[in-house]
């Protein structure tokens, strides 16, 4: 059966089917964007990312300040614990303390009951000859010592008037019991010290181990030719820091060693830890700063108040460095025995020719030269502790 159509009525409906159709092509026309409707779109795309990159890194950076705040907290922390043991320690009897206590490389003795290791000490200190009994100073030496060695102000040594060099004696502290064993290689300069002034005068790390802060009554006993102090052959490095953190630094920056002798680092910074390390190429591809034939050493990171001692036995000039502050400066040079070159002059880093220079590192450069720490023995840094 047909259905016979209205003209009107299929007019409409081809109006209608047009204009549906005239919408879709409309809607597809708008849909597919041009262009520069794409680039604007990434562009718009791109800050959004990089605003939130922006915030990443700005959360990272306080996360990295905490952390940081927290380092520095936890190391303080340590050094007021340290402080606090050792004022502790300081603070009991006489016969509860060990019988050897050492301590910034000066060897402090006190009586025990039970110790093997203090009845030994205590028969060694028996056996000594008593040779003066007065007061007592300490000195500060520009150069040498009439023995010929040079002056090492942080040494366990001290002048005499007659005593052979090479004594060994032991030095009591009337004030506060304190005794150690130095060794005797200078003399007493008569002319500005009478001989009834003083019995014998101190090295200042010798006069530090006493608990002499200027002049100090004293007796010295000689001791047999066998006895030796252990930290007469130690020569100390103290490590500082200023209290904000800005800076820090080696003392003495420049000094002169023998061979065998031992050198000892210690941490005073209170709240920042250090190393000390040799230039070698072992460490970190450093350039070499130390004798060929010389082991390369590398402390690791010293707490406030911890050691760190190596013994040098070749003759040579020694750099060394801390890993996280060279390159604020700080650096250190020892010279170990009168390196010399095949001429006879003085050889050292400081001395080498242009091509050599060239792979130094900058810190090293303002480091004192070898021929000024043979010359003066010591060379402390120009920042004050």
């Amino acid at each position: 059966m047909s259905y016979p159509l209205d003209k009107r009525a299929l007019q409409s409906f081809r109006i209608a089917v047009l204009t549906i159709a005239g919408l879709g092509v409309g809607w597809a026309t708008e849909s597919a964007a041009s262009p520069e409707d794409e680039i604007a779109r990434l562009d718009r795309v791109r800050a959004n990312l990089f605003e939130e990159l922006v915030k990443a890194r700005a959360e990272a950076a306080a996360i990295r300040a905490e952390v940081e705040a927290a380092i520095r907290a936890r190391d303080a922390a340590r050094a007021e614990l340290a402080r606090l043991k050792q004022k502790a320690a300081s603070t009991k009897p006489a016969r509860s303390a060990p019988a050897s206590q050492v301590a910034h490389g000066q060897q402090q003795l006190a009586p025990a009951d039970t110790s093997t290791a203090s009845q030994a000490q205590d028969t060694i200190m028996s056996t000594g000859l008593l040779v003066g009994s007065g007061r007592a100073v300490w000195y500060q030496s520009p150069g040498r010592t009439a023995s010929g060695e040079v002056y090492n102000p942080d040494g366990l040594t001290a002048a005499h008037r007659t005593l052979p060099f090479g004594t060994s004696v032991r030095v009591a502290n009337k004030a506060n019991g304190r005794s150690i064993i130095l060794r005797i290689n200078d003399r007493i300069n008569t002319r500005e010290q009478p001989k009834p002034s003083y019995v014998i005068s101190l090295s200042r790390g010798s006069a530090r181990a006493l608990g002499i802060e200027s002049v100090g009554s004293v007796d010295v006993y000689q001791l047999p030719s066998a006895t030796r102090s252990p930290d007469v052959d130690v020569v100390e490095i103290r490590i500082h820091g200023s209290p904000d953190g800005s800076h820090a630094w080696f003392d003495p920056v420049g000094v002169l060693v023998q061979p065998g002798q031992t050198v000892r680092w210690i941490n005073l910074d209170p709240v920042y830890r250090h190393t000390t390390t040799a230039y070698h190429p072992k460490n970190s591809g450093h350039s070499l700063g130390i004798p060929n034939e010389a082991e390369p050493w590398n402390s690791d990171y010293l707490q406030p108040n911890e050691t760190f001692s190596i013994r040098l036995t070749e003759v040579g000039a020694y750099d060394y460095f801390c890993i996280p502050h060279e390159k604020g400066g700080m650096v250190g040079r020892i010279v170990v025995g009168r390196p010399v070159g095949p001429t006879g002059q003085l050889v050292g880093n400081a001395s080498l020719g242009p091509a050599v220079r060239a792979t130094v590192k900058p810190a090293q450069l303002s480091l004192p030269s070898v021929e000024e720490i043979v010359r003066l023995g010591v060379i402390h840094a120009h920042t004050a502790p």
